[in-house]
């Protein structure tokens, strides 16, 4: 279980992904994202379920900062069976449940309102592992860069790095969470 998560998101053209992909020599990893939100839903707070090969894992986020492309979260997970995974799916998350998983307490029930497949290459780059991710949910395709760091400077340099070595350019992107909802808006 992690508490704080500080990453780089970059939004990225098709091009830059594909720069990227062929400099990775890594094939993608499909991970399945089912999402749940309150009656009222709050931008800053999310509740995921994610599906990668046979392992389901829970996790709670809340964002805490976002500046310059960096988000700083309180982030918790906890692994559940394949048979309760779908029971949360069908009939959602109640509060109590996501204090117990996640010893956050919440005023509402969570419902699942859709998933967005994710295909995630991760590799080494220089000094950092990078996560690249091809995005579908509804009729919509995106794609984005990840990157983890304790180290505020390094995601700096990578971001120097990457627009100087591959000639991407540096857009903050939003969370999937965000662009599902957008999305999820207008369908």
């Amino acid at each position: 279980m992690r508490n704080l998560e500080q990453e780089l998101k970059l939004q990225l053209t098709e091009r830059e992904y594909n720069i990227l992909q062929n400099v990775a020599k890594v094939e993608p990893v499909e991970q399945i994202n089912y999402y749940f939100a309150p009656a009222r839903c709050d931008l800053n707070v999310m509740l995921r379920l994610r599906k990668k090969g046979d392992t389901f894992i829970a996790c709670y986020k809340q964002r805490l900062t976002h500046a310059n492309g960096v988000m700083v979260s309180h982030e918790k997970e906890c692994e559940v069976d394949a048979g309760y995974a779908q029971t949360m799916i069908e009939r959602g998350i109640t509060s109590k449940e996501v204090y117990t998983f996640f010893q956050v307490e919440v005023a509402e029930d969570f419902y699942c309102i859709g998933k967005l497949t994710t295909y995630r290459t991760k590799f080494q780059l220089a000094e950092w592992t990078l996560e690249l991710d091809k995005n579908q949910y509804f009729d919509q395709t995106d794609y984005e860069l990840e990157c983890e760091s304790g180290q505020i400077e390094s995601l700096a340099k990578l971001k120097s790095y990457l627009t100087y070595t591959y000639g991407i350019v540096i857009r903050p992107s939003i969370t999937k969470f965000e662009r599902f909802l957008n999305a999820k808006g207008k369908n």
